[in-house]
């Protein structure tokens, strides 16, 4: 998808989700670039309340599917947190149990992420 359509979909929808998500107070930066495959990816800060999100173009084929990227990422800043705390928690646990942790941190994040875009979509909202 063009890139100048991608960014009117985005500033259009942009400032109402980051209400929605009660995320007003932080820096949303989007960039476009390769995601190896996914269609986003995001870089949460919480000390700075800061979102980065990548969008591959390449894998955006129109409004609907930028939305859909635009909530998945903004749904990590939400639960961003939860990673905070994972890694204050690491230096209590051996190599072992951090590769652990961390396989089964990512496969729950992504679940949680999925069932709020779900739940989100499903209500045909923004």
């Amino acid at each position: 998808m063009d890139t100048s359509k991608v960014k009117c979909i985005i500033e259009a929808n942009l400032d109402h989700l980051k209400k929605k998500f009660g995320l007003q107070n932080w820096d949303i930066d989007i960039t476009y670039g390769n995601c190896d495959g996914d269609p986003a990816l995001s870089m949460c800060d919480v000390d700075y309340k800061i979102i980065e999100i990548t969008i591959d173009l390449v894998h955006i084929d129109d409004e609907a599917e930028v939305l859909h990227a635009l909530r998945h990422e903004l749904v990590h800043g939400l639960i961003a947190s939860f990673h905070t705390y994972r890694e204050s928690v690491k230096c209590f646990l051996t190599d072992k149990e951090i590769n652990s942790t961390n396989v089964n941190y990512r496969r729950a994040e992504e679940e949680v992420v999925c069932a709020f875009v779900r739940i989100l979509e499903r209500k045909n909202e923004n």
